[in-house]
């Protein structure tokens, strides 16, 4: 290898690592649905694979992956750690429903005219 070649390698790996601790400016958008665990963004662009981070309102955090797209707009789902919020929430409620005391009471009339029982333990749960 040249010395110019060895030259232009040391420089252009140094500029490198300059860019590489550049900070990143912010690509903002906004969720326009959930369902379930998917979300669905608009406004903003990302690839398949990159990470998001979500900001709530009142400042919660919350990452999210791009697994996909629909027209202009991103679709996302939870990293882990929100997926295990979510499902642990979720499980809570079930066994809340399920377990936590409250009188039961007959639901609305179904068109088989059939009414199923309901408990009511909205506030235990």
């Amino acid at each position: 290898m040249s010395a110019v070649a060895a030259s232009f390698g040391r420089r252009l790996r140094r500029y490198a690592g300059r860019a590489a601790a550049l900070p990143m400016s912010p690509v903002e958008g906004r969720l326009t649905r959930l369902v379930g665990l998917a979300l669905e963004a608009s406004g903003c662009h990302a690839a398949v694979g990159d990470r998001c981070l979500l900001l709530s309102g009142t400042g919660v955090q919350t990452e999210a992956e791009v697994v996909g797209f629909s027209g202009d707009r991103l679709l996302l789902m939870p990293t882990g750690r929100a997926a295990f919020i979510y499902g642990f929430w979720f499980t809570l409620q079930a066994l809340l429903q399920r377990f936590a005391p409250g009188r039961r009471v007959l639901g609305a009339e179904l068109p088989d005219g059939d009414r199923l029982p309901y408990r009511m333990n909205g506030l235990v749960s």
